[in-house]
């Protein structure tokens, strides 16, 4: 199966910048109703933001120091298999060190989801 070196890196932008509009769409709407929410909201989309602009990032350095494919691909997926359990002790730490809701937290974390589907849906339609 061929496939183009720079799919991985145009995927990766392309969810940090969705990423991004949830971030500061959903911000904008829990605005009014207090930084436990709208605070919660933006470290939980931050943290997808985050973790797309290291993928983004490590993925361009070892494309640039060639890198083998194989090699390349497991460490992808380390960072991937890694993500939840990450996840799961920043929550826990955010929750309990802070005020803030932790189901605006997870939602922010879960709006992830919510770019995959958008960015499957418009591959879809632009074929």
């Amino acid at each position: 199966m061929n496939s183009d070196p720079m799919e991985f890196d145009n995927y990766t932008k392309r969810m940090y910048l969705i990423s991004l509009l949830w971030t500061a769409a959903g911000t904008a709407v829990l605005f009014p109703w207090g930084i436990s929410l709208w605070g919660a909201w933006l470290l939980g989309t931050l943290f997808n933001v985050l973790f797309f602009f290291l993928l983004n990032r490590l993925y361009t350095l070892w494309q640039r120091n060639h890198c083998n494919a194989l090699w390349t691909a497991q460490h992808i997926a380390l960072l991937g298999f890694l993500r939840l359990p990450i996840e799961a002790a920043f929550c826990f730490f955010i929750v309990w060190a802070t005020s803030f809701s932790v189901f605006f937290f997870l939602a922010g974390l879960l709006s992830l989801r919510a770019s995959i589907y958008a960015d499957a849906i418009r591959r879809v339609i632009k074929k």
